[in-house]
């Protein structure tokens, strides 16, 4: 079935969806802690990468990777002038895992992202996907970087951000059992 779909439907400010093989998936709207995290690891990636002039750290900047795929991801690292953003960071929240580790993963893959990360604060760690050799997907099982970690960007040689500012504390969840600070 071929989607039929209005601009405004998947542009600008009122882009609600994303297109992933043509079939369209809701994109909620951040809460405002989700969007308090998301501009603190915007921020200190473009920190990080200041050095880094031909790379811009975008926010909710939607991509047209074909006709079929249409994806607005969280983080974006992008190159001035790339169609496709050189890397990807979602992050977890209620019931994006199955998604963003399955269906956009391999959209991602297919469309050459250089890596993925799927960072989630509630389990303490960050995946990070890079290319899998003769394949058009990422290489499997992701790495696992935890807190006290450092990522270092594959984009960028020589660049570390901590891996605690890309897992915002206010994020997880408390043990069960336990009492939250």
């Amino acid at each position: 079935m071929t989607l039929d779909r209005p601009d405004d439907l998947f542009r600008g400010e009122t882009g609600r969806y994303e297109l992933i093989d043509g079939a369209p998936f809701v994109r909620a709207e951040p809460t405002p802690l989700l969007m308090r995290a998301i501009n603190q690891i915007a921020d200190a990636l473009t920190d990080a990468l200041r050095t880094t002039s031909s790379l811009v750290v975008a926010v909710f900047r939607p991509f047209d990777l074909d006709a079929r795929n249409h994806v607005v991801p969280a983080i974006s690292l992008v190159r001035d002038g790339a169609p496709v953003p050189e890397t990807v960071i979602e992050l977890r929240v209620e019931s994006t895992a199955r998604f963003a580790l399955g269906p956009k993963r391999l959209l991602y893959g297919r469309a050459g992202i250089a890596e993925y990360c799927f960072a989630d604060p509630q389990a303490g760690r960050m995946r990070v996907m890079r290319p899998a050799p003769a394949r058009h997907d990422y290489a499997w099982p992701a790495r696992d970087l935890l807190p006290g970690e450092s990522y270092e960007p594959l984009c960028c040689p020589g660049v570390a951000v901590p891996v605690d500012v890309l897992l915002p504390d206010y994020l997880r969840r408390s043990p069960v059992g336990s009492v939250a600070a």
